[in-house]
């Protein structure tokens, strides 16, 4: 296994999961952690409506 192919294999085992809750729409999905930083810098992919830290679980 090559240097690169080990990192993303770590990288793919220690990311963090979360549930993210749209206050808005109610909408419910299963994130990764750069799904969720999307996420907060844009807001809801379903509303747009605005997002805080909260919304995560």
């Amino acid at each position: 296994m090559s240097n690169s192919t080990r990192r993303r294999t770590e990288q793919q085992t220690t990311m963090q999961e979360y549930t993210y809750i749209c206050p808005e729409c109610t909408q419910e999905i299963s994130v990764n952690d750069e799904m969720r930083n999307a996420i907060l810098m844009n807001g809801c992919p379903v509303c747009a409506a605005t997002v805080t830290r909260t919304d995560f679980k």
